[in-house]
């Protein structure tokens, strides 16, 4: 997806107001003397604008309009050919329009606009722990400003899974294809067998409390997100995909002080 501003718009509107007033101007005043014509000054003028339309042009995707104004304001093979009057003007710029009628744009809130392909939703230290995590909480984002809020949902549990498999490659556990609720289950196993084994101290009330806490979180994604939105049984609009969002980026924040994604 082509990610543009309105102000590439506004711009592109503007040189062309630009260009059209000064051609105006010229053809009005040849109507009093057919010899006068552009002055040199006018012609760099129209030229400068012009490149600027070709650049954003290109900004925008169109490479048939721009490729026909970059004839016009090429200087490599002599003097630019820039447009004598306001009617060989209206045609280049038609051709600018019938391309952008061709062109699906789609608006984002500024609300939702910090969600659009952001790698900054995690914490510098999650996105290090968990790379793969980061690109599906980038899409979950992704999908948050285009009003995909169910996907955006589905996104977040795929990262956080990637949590779930460094957890219990922690404590032992092999995680292949089992569902959440049977890796859970095993590893809060081993966290017990933990609190039996490991010598007292606060290195054991640490470790066991983080794995605790961890496991916890992982029930707390497995019942309220992740089954409803992996088995088709829940839809959510754009207030519960940004909370889930959130709760992610917490909570992988969270892991990375003790876990790594497996690589």
């Amino acid at each position: 997806m082509l990610k543009v501003s309105a102000k590439h718009f506004i711009e592109l509107g503007e040189r062309i107001a630009d260009i059209s007033t000064n051609l105006y101007m010229a053809d009005t005043m040849a109507q009093d003397d057919p010899s006068g014509g552009l002055t040199d000054s006018e012609k760099e003028d129209i030229r400068q604008n012009l490149v600027r339309v070709w650049d954003v042009c290109n900004r925008l995707g169109l490479p048939i309009s721009g490729d026909l104004i970059s004839a016009r304001v090429d200087q490599s093979g002599g003097p630019p050919d820039v447009p004598q009057s306001q009617r060989e003007f209206t045609l280049l710029i038609d051709a600018v329009k019938a391309e952008i009628r061709n062109k699906l744009f789609m608006f984002v809130p500024a609300h939702l606009a910090k969600y659009y392909e952001s790698d900054a939703l995690l914490s510098e230290r999650a996105r290090s722990a968990f790379p793969t995590s980061t690109i599906e909480i980038r899409n979950a984002g992704s999908c948050l400003a285009a009003g995909l809020n169910t996907a955006s949902v589905f996104h977040c549990m795929r990262a956080v899974e990637h949590g779930l498999r460094a957890l219990a490659n922690n404590v032992g556990v092999t995680f292949e294809a089992q569902q959440w609720k049977n890796v859970i289950d095993q590893i809060e196993s081993e966290i017990r067998k933990l609190g039996n084994t490991l010598p007292a101290g606060t290195a054991k009330t640490e470790r066991l409390q983080f794995l605790s806490q961890a496991s916890a979180g992982f029930s707390h994604f497995k019942d309220g997100w992740r089954n409803h939105v992996m088995h088709t049984r829940a839809s959510y609009d754009e207030a519960q995909a940004t909370v889930v969002i959130e709760n992610v980026r917490v909570f992988l924040d969270a892991l990375s002080k003790n876990l790594r994604e497996l690589v």
